[in-house]
């Protein structure tokens, strides 16, 4: 039975970060009568439209969403597709050893391959270059370069620039890594591509769907939405931030830190536009600053991100004047020599950060049906994490499914933040002092 759908007559544009939005060409739909597949998917970000891309084309699919394409953190998000900078290769091989980060490393770059292949966004929408990771100090020189002995290992080509090479570039650092083989994307044209994908493939996504219940009967289960019923033998869950309806998920952000993050994004320049034109770079992320980093846009516009705070809120968008967005400002000011042009957009949004840095996986068995929840930070990994998803519904061992599973081997800090209770009274002042160690291990490293 083929999902029925109603036609909304509202035309907002999509509503996600300012800077990405994008005017609807064709109504949202959503689900108006019962259908029946082989598995359903819960949320249409990175991860749930992921998923539904590797199993549409052999299998029935449908996805619900209780919001718009985009609406979540995937939309509200700077659209870097990075290999290794927020986890470093040397930090993953410590944590599952080196044939695992082996794995990890080819999988994530044929995800991005084949996701833009897939999707066919093309420059100026899709990105593809280098990054760099620069060491805002003299003392942080040889973990860069115990980096880039890492990357090399598992084939990332990369290179070591010294600061006569950052002059040139007009950037104020002491030493880098070159990171070839980078990309970005218009986060928001990304999942209207990956749906537009699932479509063609088969599948179908459904908007403004929310799912308010969901039961398994005998061998099927029975999922709730818009007052109709899906019948489906598989459900995925990828909500993002979670929901009070899955314990799948909700079991798995109890490893994870929530994040509120800050972006802006800068008036465009000729400068910036010409520096992005010689050098294909596209971004560049500091050392020294937990998780702040910057994007060059081929209009010669600069986006900044960063100033995290533990947090859930809904997305917001922000005045210039925001002291956080006037930090992130002055910090890319400081490292930039030719000046910076004043900021056209800012927002905030959250986002959870897995302990360790990888994404999450719990699965409950009922019979023949599979129930899988999935958490991660990052497009790459969610790119990778659908495919892990779809081989376990298809019964095919992927070489990842027990890295990104619950039962692997966690760090001491992430197995305490997971037996924090759930009440904010107790996890939220423990997930402040949590972010001031990191940043007093910054301003002392």
């Amino acid at each position: 039975m083929a999902a029925q759908y109603a036609e909304n007559a509202d035309d907002r544009p999509w509503a996600v970060a300012p800077f990405w939005q994008l005017e609807r060409t064709e109504r949202p739909r959503k689900l108006s009568a019962d259908a029946k597949c082989d598995t359903v998917v819960v949320g249409a970000g990175a991860t749930g439209l992921s998923t539904a891309l590797a199993l549409a084309s052999r299998q029935k699919v449908i996805v619900v969403d209780a919001k718009r394409l985009a609406e979540g953190s995937s939309g509200w998000n700077a659209g870097i597709l990075s290999l290794a900078t927020t986890l470093d290769s040397s930090a993953v091989e410590n944590s599952i050893g080196e044939e695992r980060t082996r794995a990890l490393s080819f999988f994530l770059q044929d995800s991005i391959l084949q996701m833009k292949s897939t999707t066919g966004l093309q420059t100026p929408d899709w990105q593809t270059g280098s990054s760099l990771y620069t060491a805002a100090r003299k003392s942080h020189i040889p973990l860069l370069k115990q980096e880039g002995e890492a990357r090399h290992k598992y084939g990332l080509q990369t290179s070591f620039l010294q600061q006569g090479h950052l002059d040139k570039a007009k950037l104020g650092f002491c030493a880098a890594l070159e990171l070839s083989g980078e990309h970005a994307v218009h986060p928001a044209k990304l999942a209207v591509g990956m749906s537009s994908a699932v479509g063609r493939a088969g599948g179908q996504v459904c908007e403004d769907s929310p799912v308010d219940a969901w039961r398994h009967d005998g061998e099927k289960f029975l999922v709730s939405c818009n007052g109709n019923t899906i019948e489906a033998q598989n459900l995925v869950v990828c909500p993002g931030s979670g929901s009070a309806l899955f314990r799948e998920v909700t079991d798995a952000a109890n490893f994870c830190i929530p994040v509120v993050s800050h972006i802006l994004v800068t008036e465009p320049s000729d400068k910036i536009a010409e520096f992005v034109k010689e050098t294909h770079r596209i971004a560049m992320w500091d050392s020294l600053r937990l998780y702040h980093y910057v994007r060059y846009l081929p209009s010669g516009r600069v986006l900044v991100g960063g100033e995290e705070s533990p947090g859930v809120i809904p997305p917001t968008v922000l005045g210039a004047d925001d002291p956080n967005i006037q930090r992130l400002y002055d910090w890319a000011r400081r490292h930039h020599k030719v000046p910076l042009p004043p900021i056209e957009h800012c927002w905030k949004a959250s986002l959870m950060l897995p302990a360790d840095g990888l994404p999450f996986l719990q699965l409950r068995r009922f019979n023949e049906s599979l129930l899988i929840g999935a958490i991660t930070d990052g497009i790459p990994f969610a790119f990778v994490l659908g495919r892990v998803i779809a081989g376990l519904i298809e019964d095919l061992k992927h070489p990842l499914s027990e890295i990104f599973s619950r039962r692997r081997a966690m760090p001491a800090d992430a197995r305490l933040l997971s037996l924090l209770p759930s009440a904010p009274a107790i996890r939220k002042p423990a997930l402040n002092l949590a972010f001031a160690a990191m940043r007093l291990g910054d301003l002392i490293s």
